[in-house]
């Protein structure tokens, strides 16, 4: 069966061993079902579904570390090419409540924190104070509380660049200069803050 990756014939076996068994033997069988459909998906290349049942087994087996890692790993490539920034955030932060122990993952936390830089500097390139201030805010925070995760170099170049060119352009130059020496304390070689604060002095 697994050779042969047939996904309708795990669901008639799980449905049909899963009568009249125990309830831990179900919840066991529960996991293995799920965690084999997710494996199949995943080999395919479709991380939705995997994503999806992945999360399944998950919830059978909640402290399981070793799979809370591989959905992390789906997560992230079932959202690689998602446009709406906010909406990956809100994806993820479903998923943190839906399954504490994904707190503990430093992979699941450099995403977080990378999807909430995104979503400051699109919202501050837009003129949207409000938002970018938000995010920008859940960042910081998110970093304060684990100073281990690392970020996209680039992606805080921008996010904080662009938050500091839309104080700069409302005449307010040292909060500007504030946000590029913030940005190099979590980039401190990224060339494009480094420019930034060159042209604003």
């Amino acid at each position: 069966m697994q050779r042969e990756n047939n996904r309708s014939l795990y669901q008639q076996c799980f449905q049909i061993i899963e009568k009249g068994v125990s309830p831990e033997v179900r919840r066991e069988i529960a996991y293995l079902f799920h965690y084999e459909m997710a494996r199949s998906y995943y080999n395919q290349g479709n991380y939705l579904m995997a994503k999806k049942y992945f999360a399944l087994a998950l919830n059978e087996q909640p402290n399981n570390v070793e799979l809370s890692a591989i959905l992390v790993n789906s997560l992230g490539l079932s959202l690689r090419n998602e446009r709406n920034l906010s909406a990956a955030a809100d994806t993820l932060l479903a998923y943190r409540k839906r399954f504490p122990i994904l707190e503990e993952n430093t992979n699941f936390s450099a995403m977080l924190a990378n999807a909430y830089a995104a979503c400051f500097g699109d919202a501050f390139e837009k003129g949207k104070l409000s938002e970018g201030e938000t995010f920008l805010k859940k960042f910081e925070e998110l970093v304060a509380s684990q100073p281990q995760i690392s970020f996209e170099s680039e992606l805080i170049g921008r996010a904080y660049s662009e938050a500091a060119s839309f104080y700069f352009n409302k005449g307010q130059k040292t909060k500007a200069r504030a946000l590029i020496e913030k940005g190099l304390e979590f980039s401190p070689d990224n060339r494009e803050l480094r420019v930034r604060k060159q042209m604003i002095r």
